[in-house]
Order: C-alpha cells, then sequence, then structure tokens
C-alpha cells in the first residue's frame, strides 16, 4: 500500500492556490494566519523529491484503494486536531498545522 499522509491544517496561508481543501469552499475573506471556521483535511503524498504533494481526498482514496478506510483516516485526523487544538488553546497556544501519518499494522 502506498502510503497517504493526512494533513489537518489550522490556517489558509496562501492567496494565489490555496490547500486542496480549501480549493472546494467558500473561503474568501480569509488573509494569511486566519483561523478557519472548521479544521480541514488535507491529504498528501511523498512526492520523489521535495516536499510532500497535496493530493485530494479521491486520489488518496485511490491510493489506498479503500474509500471507507480513508473516510475514516479523514475523520480522526480531524477529531485528533480539533482535540489537540482545543487542548492547546487552553494553555494559550495556537496549534496552526498538524500532520498525521497513518499506517496498517497488518501490511508489510
Amino acid at each position: 500500500m502506498r502510503r497517504a499522509a493526512a494533513t489537518s491544517r489550522a490556517r489558509a496561508g496562501r492567496t494565489t492556490r490555496p490547500p486542496v481543501g480549501l480549493r472546494d469552499r467558500a473561503a474568501t475573506g480569509l488573509k494569511e494566519s486566519d483561523r478557519l471556521p472548521t479544521p480541514i483535511f488535507t491529504p498528501s503524498t511523498k512526492a520523489e523529491t521535495g516536499h510532500d504533494e497535496a493530493i485530494d481526498f479521491d486520489h488518496a482514496a485511490d491510493l489506498v484503494g479503500d474509500r471507507d478506510l480513508m473516510a475514516r483516516v479523514r475523520d480522526a485526523s480531524v477529531a485528533l486536531y480539533a482535540f489537540a487544538a482545543e487542548h492547546a488553546r487552553q494553555r494559550g497556544v495556537i496549534l496552526a498545522d498538524t500532520k498525521f501519518e497513518f499506517g496498517n499494522r497488518h501490511e508489510r
């Protein structure tokens, strides 16, 4: 199974091309470092060189080979982020961007 990294982003810092998770949303009016109304799921995959490559949910599901599993990864990513962001907020810290990597313990 090719690995797809699941990323929940808490800010939209691009003005010319927003992250994949924001391209389908009406995110007008957001400025650099603005808090998003809700966490978003922005999957990525390892690029041959350089940074990870942003992909959409459908591409991630194709790479994983199981759309339901990818939906569970998405839901777990957003829930983990929401929990951690609230935990940090209560302590005066802003959790701006996270990366969660998931694997399958039954696959080698």
